[in-house]
């Protein structure tokens, strides 16, 4: 690899770094929102300007689709994160950003699809199958939902302490199915 490709992946790790920082770690060291902003926008141009292999591409458009992500951007991210899916379809990441994207644009159909795309390829995921679940019942399909809400929970029972803030779930709150599934002992 050329200094100049070497340069590019020391570039783009910096770019993960940042975003990292603003993921993860932002909500235990306070980070002001202007602050999460300016640092998306960095790791957003560091990405962008990477010049890195072919092979590297996708993390490349994940970095990117996740800045644009948190800066509320989400039909660019959308884009991006497409593309590093098409090359990294067993990234369950990949496709939990990309359907997130698309149920914020108003695609709910199209974040259903997505998602169960990724749960072609990765189907024991539980956070896909949680994410499935919130989207079929943002839809109305509430026996879908919960069918894949159950299955989220069988494979991470902790996901149970979601259930009760997440707004998708409204529309079936009141299904006895759901009540008596959103109630069990973890």
């Amino acid at each position: 690899m050329n200094d100049h490709r070497f340069q590019g992946c020391q570039q783009l790790e910096q770019a993960e770094g940042y975003l990292q920082l603003i993921t993860s770690v932002a909500s235990k060291l306070g980070l002001r929102p202007a602050l999460r902003r300016q640092l998306a926008l960095k790791s957003l141009r560091m990405a962008r300007d990477a010049p890195v292999p072919e092979v590297l591409a996708w993390r490349r458009l994940l970095v990117m689709g996740q800045c644009l992500r948190l800066l509320r951007r989400y039909g660019a991210a959308a884009g991006c994160l497409w593309k590093a899916a098409r090359d990294q379809p067993h990234r369950p990441g990949i496709w939990l950003a990309l359907g997130w994207c698309l149920r914020r644009t108003g695609r709910l159909d199209h974040a259903v699809t997505v998602v169960t795309r990724g749960l072609y390829f990765t189907p024991d995921n539980a956070a896909l199958h949680f994410n499935l679940a919130c989207y079929l019942a943002a839809m109305g399909q509430g026996d879908d939902a919960i069918t894949e809400l159950v299955w989220a929970l069988d494979l991470e029972p902790e996901l149970r302490c979601r259930i009760d803030a997440e707004a998708d779930f409204d529309p079936i709150r009141f299904d006895p199915a759901f009540q008596a599934l959103s109630h069990l002992a973890v």
